[in-house]
């Protein structure tokens, strides 16, 4: 509940008698006044506390199952990628072991037909 401005001039000028005013307008000015709304009580606090505990913990875990979920996702692309790359590769590499094989064939004809002409001709 709120102090009125006729009490609080009343708490005011009964002071003023008692303790003089210097001491009272200290005293005036130390005292805060709040609606009992705006006071945090210690349960309050308490409270306060155990709900962002609970809210922080909610979060780890949405974040976790979100992380997880994300990672399994990059981690099945990026396998299916490299699968991919490695077939390519694969194929690749045949290819290149085709060609100098029939690269060496070749070469040995030619040599076997070059040594077949020197050996007739002797």
């Amino acid at each position: 509940m709120a102090i009125s401005e006729a009490a609080r001039n009343d708490l005011y000028t009964g002071l003023s008698e008692l303790l003089g005013p210097e001491r009272t307008e200290t005293l005036m000015s130390a005292i805060h006044l709040h609606d009992l709304d705006e006071v945090a009580t210690k349960s309050d606090i308490v409270l306060l506390k155990g709900d962002i505990a609970l809210l922080g913990a909610k979060l780890r875990s949405e974040f976790r199952s979100e992380f997880r979920s994300e990672l399994r996702s990059e981690v099945d692309s990026l396998r299916t990628e490299l699968s991919g790359q490695i077939a390519g590769l694969g194929e690749t590499l045949n290819n290149r072991i085709d060609r100098v094989f029939y690269a060496n064939i070749a070469t040995m004809l030619g040599v076997l037909g070059a040594m077949t002409t020197l050996i007739v001709k002797l």
